[in-house]
């Protein structure tokens, strides 16, 4: 018995990321452009690289992920909003894309939803509590 491999592509769609990418790793400029994008998106972002390894891998090589990779921008009608489109995309093609798979900016981030931390991260802030506090707080885990 041989269980299936991670679906990283699936994985993150149906994990409610809103900014789900793949790149190849020859590809640097495009890889470069992608990781910047998912950088600067609000919200959940997803992107998953196709690194072949040179030593042990001799089926999977770049000039196989060159050939058998489909590039978004290359399919006609591709539109990276629609959610059924890219999970179905991604599914017929058998995850072997490239490019941004799907972009949601509509949908608000889950930091943006939280209004304890719209001016300062929680791990920035000084929280003094007093030791009877801490107290009763570890008490519950104990």
């Amino acid at each position: 018995f041989r269980s299936k491999n991670v679906a990283p592509l699936e994985l993150a769609l149906s994990s409610g990321a809103t900014f789900v990418a793949q790149g190849f790793s020859s590809d640097i400029k495009a890889l470069t452009k992608m990781i910047e994008d998912a950088i600067h998106h609000d919200g959940f972002s997803f992107v998953n690289v196709f690194s072949p390894c040179v030593t042990y891998n001799k089926v999977n090589t770049y000039d196989w992920f060159k050939e058998h990779l489909t590039s978004i921008d290359d399919i006609e009608g591709y539109d990276i909003t629609d959610k059924q489109l890219a999970m179905k995309t991604v599914l017929d093609h058998e995850s072997l894309v490239k490019g941004i798979v799907y972009q949601d900016t509509t949908t608000p981030s889950y930091e943006s939803q939280i209004s304890e931390l719209e001016h300062e991260a929680l791990a920035k802030r000084d929280i003094h509590i007093t030791e009877e506090t801490f107290n009763d707080l570890t008490a519950q885990f104990l």
